[in-house]
């Protein structure tokens, strides 16, 4: 049913590793492009697009499951079109330092990970993610800071519900 062309993402997260160990006060300083202190809900949904990419990027790499590796491809093909488009919007686009301490956690045990047990993880975490991400895009869509958040949020709810039914499809067939 998915009918997206699924080429390998180029980056695979360069600097990731540096930007995961910036101190929480530089997290809490993102800023937009025009200096303006974000929002928390807008900070924490571009740091939950840095956590879809981060562990998809990864998935590409060590996921065991097809079904985990076309999902993570289609996810980071999508993260990557999303802060695109936030970007030709001018507006701020995901970063890892957005990531919450969690977030950032579970990239870091998915990185020592392989095989079915990545496979699990990374599932869940999208999984909750997405669910994170879901509330968060549907407060964007009605009181995101500016036009732009809320045209790209209501663009993002359904993109994440569908997401959401594939995720708890694989997560079944895996059980």
């Amino acid at each position: 049913m998915i009918r997206r062309t699924l080429l390998l993402a180029g980056a695979a997260g360069a600097g990731l590793a540096s930007a995961l160990s910036l101190p929480a006060a530089a997290q809490q300083r993102a800023m937009s492009p025009s200096g303006a202190a974000l929002d928390s809900t807008t900070q924490m949904a571009l740091g939950g697009m840095a956590f879809a990419l981060a562990t998809s990027q990864l998935a590409m790499q060590r996921a065991e499951s097809p079904l985990a590796r076309t999902f993570a491809q289609l996810e980071a093909e999508e993260q990557m079109a999303f802060a695109d488009a936030r970007r030709m919007g001018g507006l701020p686009v995901p970063s890892p330092s957005m990531m919450d301490t969690q977030k950032q956690q579970m990239v870091q045990q998915l990185q020592s990970m392989s095989g079915a047990q990545f496979d699990r993880m990374f599932v869940q975490g999208q999984i909750m993610g997405h669910q994170e991400l879901l509330q968060l895009h549907q407060t964007l869509a009605q009181s995101g800071a500016t036009q732009g958040d809320r045209m790209l949020a209501t663009v993002a709810v359904p993109a994440i519900k569908s997401h959401l039914a594939m995720l708890q499809g694989i997560q079944q067939m895996r059980s």
